[in-house]
């Protein structure tokens, strides 16, 4: 699997906004040469063909790159950051419980149990962000520091970067585990079906061109991409960015990763016992298809 990351700067309302887009390629149709990625390095620099960039426009450009600098920087923060901000959150409904009269507490008993539990949950879904930090984003956003540059300027995560990391645990079931695979049928089995009776031949499906917008953590973009086609996936978050390329690049064998992806959300479930329950990721190990 080739994994690029492109800047394509389109012209709207005066603005350059950079679109965040990787590639999964057939095996049969990667350059040997690596002239593929220094063709979109130059094509980045200088910009669209036929149209001469202005000082002002390569100014807003470079604005848009250390834009992107930062942004990729305050979510990988917040990834940093998710063992310490889900403890306190826990430690607060410690608090809150300790503080309810013995009488209350007889009507929920075993509670601290729970939030014993909840804290070994946490500390294993950290433990997978340690690894998806380390190896997961690194080498894939490289593009983002053109000629080694580097903001000097660092934002703190805001309380929606951290809030998307506990919904990304969830969004990993629906993409990458066998709990998801009932409603990945329902998503996306009618789209696969469809490029199936477009191609039925897999010989002709090398020269098909496939753009999964919004691809999320990457799961159907694959799906397309083992099916022979040459598959495209366009996504603006940072989240669904860091943890697709991590799954796609690094993971190396099925249910390799055991995750607690319910334990921070106290509604719709039957049961206290849902929220601790373990889920591995992911079904199927993406390298192996290569």
């Amino acid at each position: 699997i080739i994994f690029s990351l492109l800047f394509s700067s389109y012209r709207c309302q005066q603005l350059l906004l950079p679109t965040l887009v990787w590639q999964l390629i057939p095996k049969a149709m990667q350059p040997a040469d690596g002239s593929r990625a220094s063709d979109e390095h130059a094509a980045r620099r200088e910009g669209p063909p036929g149209i001469d960039v202005s000082p002002e426009e390569e100014d807003m450009q470079a604005q848009d790159v250390k834009e992107e600098q930062r942004s990729f920087l305050r979510i990988e923060e917040a990834f940093r950051r998710y063992r310490n901000y889900a403890l306190k959150i826990i430690g607060e409904k410690r608090r809150h419980y300790s503080s309810v009269a013995p009488h209350h507490k007889a009507i929920l008993p075993h509670y601290e149990t729970h939030f014993d539990q909840m804290e070994r949950c946490v500390e294993a879904n950290a433990a997978f962000l340690r690894d998806l930090i380390e190896h997961g984003s690194k080498k894939m956003f490289a593009s983002y520091w053109p000629d080694g540059s580097k903001v000097s300027e660092l934002e703190s995560p805001t309380p929606l970067d951290m809030d998307k990391v506990l919904s990304t645990f969830r969004q990993y079931v629906r993409d990458w585990a066998e709990e998801g695979r009932p409603e990945r049928e329902l998503c996306y089995g009618p789209i696969l079906r469809a490029l199936e009776q477009a191609f039925p031949d897999p010989r002709e499906r090398n020269d098909v061109h496939v753009l999964v917008p919004g691809a999320g953590l990457s799961r159907l973009a694959f799906e397309i991409y083992i099916r022979g086609f040459s598959s495209q996936g366009s996504e603006f978050s940072h989240h669904m960015l860091i943890g697709g390329s991590f799954v796609l690049n690094h993971i190396c064998a099925p249910c390799a990763y055991t995750i607690y992806p319910f334990v921070h959300h106290i509604c719709n479930n039957r049961d206290r016992a849902d929220m601790l329950r373990p889920v591995r990721i992911p079904d199927v190990a993406p390298l192996a298809h290569v």
